[in-house]
């Protein structure tokens, strides 16, 4: 079996689309509405700088929610629960 140039554009094109998708939907949330993209308002700037900004601090709060002591105690008090449960079954 081989490919030929035109199957592995069209492959490495849906790889692309595949990603695109993944990043709207992980960000879409962010974005400014599609209305205000079809023409340049006044301080479009400023929209784009907020939906870059809210994108890069909901990974980062994610990252830290992951590394709080609140979340560290709720996982072990599930763990505890989950642990409990097993040994009265």
């Amino acid at each position: 079996m081989s490919l030929d140039e035109v199957q592995l554009q069209q492959i490495l094109s849906l790889c692309d689309y595949l990603c695109t998708s993944r990043l709207r939907e992980k960000y879409g949330r962010y974005r400014p509405s599609s209305n205000l993209l079809s023409r340049k308002v006044e301080g479009w700037q400023k929209m784009w700088w907020h939906y870059a900004q809210a994108s890069v601090l909901s990974d980062v709060r994610k990252k830290l929610k992951r590394t709080s002591w609140t979340y560290f105690g709720q996982r072990l008090l599930l763990s505890f629960f989950l642990l409990v449960k097993d040994m009265n079954m």
